[in-house]
């Protein structure tokens, strides 16, 4: 189903504990915008499909399917999708005091909001099941949708278990993210921690399934689409945007990816 957005509100509070406020789902909808604003609660969201440009407190990144992410309390947070690609996402909207310890726990935090989750099956499962049982009137469905806030997060966390438990590549995905936009190689990631240049690469591909340059080029060429259609730079310009010093070197790496070359991309669809 096409450009489909259903929102619930979840009315059922437990004043000692963390409450579910609002759940939705988005399927498959095209140029969808986050405007920027300051959120009074946590917004957390998993992207099941598709791509976007995220700013956040005036940091750019992008997230893309499988991505786990948190918009803060009092935090600014805007994103723009990949108007070429079909956005679908599972998200909650929950408040209480206790949420933040819990997520840092999980080491989800305001620093690295995010987590890359290798199987979302059954975090998109617990995601399905509150909202189908959100508007439910008998009370046990409701204190079943309390009760799957926590195993949302217990699911969270091991999840961060599997995924990225070694504090060295929670270190080296922040600052990728960070700076994905320049030109970094394994010898400078590998010094940035202090780590063996063929240790580091392994590391990695153990936690993340995939080899740092690997993870790097996959954010540099979101970032790049995003350029191309939602900018008029030249190709030359959004090449060196994201850190690609040989233009020919973007344009293969490119096409391998997309099938189609930088400058048809622009005016694809």
């Amino acid at each position: 189903m096409d450009n489909y957005f259903l929102e619930k509100r979840f009315d059922y509070t437990d004043s000692d504990g963390i409450n579910l406020i609002y759940c939705g789902i988005r399927e498959k909808c095209y140029g969808h915008k986050y405007n920027k604003h300051k959120l009074d609660n946590y917004i957390l969201t998993l992207i099941n499909e598709g791509s976007a440009e995220f700013d956040i407190n005036g940091k750019q990144t992008v997230f893309s399917e499988n991505y786990f992410y948190v918009m803060y309390s009092k935090s600014e947070m805007s994103y723009v999708t990949n108007e070429d690609m079909p956005w679908s996402i599972s998200w909650l909207v929950i408040e209480g005091t206790q949420i933040e310890s819990i997520l840092n726990m999980i080491g989800i935090t305001r620093e690295t909001p995010f987590l890359y989750i290798r199987n979302p099956r059954k975090i998109k499962s617990i995601l399905d099941e509150i909202f189908e049982k959100t508007n439910r009137i008998d009370m046990t469905s409701k204190m079943e949708c309390i009760s799957l806030l926590y195993s949302l997060f217990a699911a969270l966390a091991e999840e961060k278990l599997v995924v990225n438990s070694n504090p060295h590549v929670d270190r080296a995905l922040k600052y990728i993210h960070e700076h994905y936009c320049e030109d970094i190689s394994i010898q400078q990631l590998a010094a940035y921690l202090g780590l063996n240049n063929n240790y580091f690469s392994k590391l990695f591909k153990k936690n993340m399934g995939m080899s740092p340059s690997a993870y790097i080029n996959g954010l540099k060429l979101e970032r790049a689409k995003f350029l191309i259609k939602h900018t008029d730079m030249q190709i030359n310009e959004i090449c060196e945007a994201i850190g690609y010093a040989d233009q020919f070197y973007f344009s293969r790496i490119f096409k391998k990816k997309e099938k189609i070359s930088p400058l048809n991309y622009r005016y694809y669809k």
